[in-house]
């Protein structure tokens, strides 16, 4: 996916994004997900994954209400970032969804927008 070579840029990215659910998307859906990944250039993802950043401080600082959504499928965020993040923001909630990978809100979208416009109207209070 690093590659600027499309003829390799692009196998890669969709091999890539059917490592990020637990079942097969519908093929407009994944259609969809690989037309906004092919958004990103190569550079891009590059500087993406090179860069390094502590945001230990960052997290520290927040003070609005969070919602940690992972699901416990995936394989390009492990678990154990969930908890990371938690410790470091103290009002965090963690949701976990069991049959769902990297692109939860795709694999559960009812749930995922029922939890969202829940911190969102908690929030607005």
């Amino acid at each position: 996916m690093l590659d600027p070579r499309q003829e390799v840029n692009i196998p890669a990215t969709v091999q890539f994004l059917k490592l990020t659910t637990a079942a097969p998307l519908p093929a407009e859906e994944f259609e969809q997900a690989f037309a906004y990944n092919m958004a990103v250039s190569p550079e891009v993802r590059l500087a993406l994954l090179s860069r390094k950043v502590d945001g230990n401080d960052a997290l520290a600082r927040i003070t609005v209400p969070v919602l940690i959504s992972h699901g416990e499928k995936d394989i390009i965020v492990l678990p154990i970032s969930v908890d990371y993040i938690a410790s470091k923001i103290k009002q965090a909630k963690k949701s976990y969804y069991p049959d769902a990978g990297h692109l939860l809100f795709m694999e559960d979208p009812e749930r995922f927008n029922r939890e969202l416009a829940a911190l969102a109207n908690k929030v607005a209070r």
